[in-house]
């Protein structure tokens, strides 16, 4: 397991949770693509300046790190337990109050969609017992 690894929400009903984890996969040439080619992007600046600004983008990658997100769903069946609902790689730095990654909150809001689901089957099938 990643010595980067969080949990950064579960569910009420702890079925569903969303995690973050160090991206050992992306490199920093996948994350930069060609948004430092100076002629693709037509930078209206100039080389150097674009230059200055692919080092700031190095040294952000290399402090802060690459993270993944991912929502989950327990399975409590014998040999299951955490799976993958969905996942997002490739993010710079960890999710915080000062850096926030919208995908965070769509897994969260995901996640409480699927809960509720969940909670509603649950209930409609204790029904069904009755």
């Amino acid at each position: 397991m990643s010595k980067y690894f969080k949990v950064l929400w579960t569910s009420p009903c702890k079925f569903f949770r969303v995690t973050q984890l160090e991206d050992t996969i992306s490199r920093i040439e996948d994350l930069k693509g060609d948004m430092f080619n100076f002629e693709s992007i037509q930078f209206r600046g100039t080389r150097e300046e674009l230059a200055v600004e692919e080092s700031e983008f190095e040294a952000l990658v290399e402090r802060e790190g690459i993270f993944g997100f991912e929502l989950e769903r327990w399975n409590p069946a014998p040999d299951c337990g955490w799976e993958h609902v969905d996942s997002c790689y490739g993010l710079v730095g960890p999710h915080s109050p000062t850096n926030k990654h919208s995908i965070v909150e769509e897994f969260i809001e995901e996640g409480k969609r699927l809960a509720q689901e969940s909670v509603e089957t649950i209930e409609v099938s204790l029904e069904f017992e009755e």
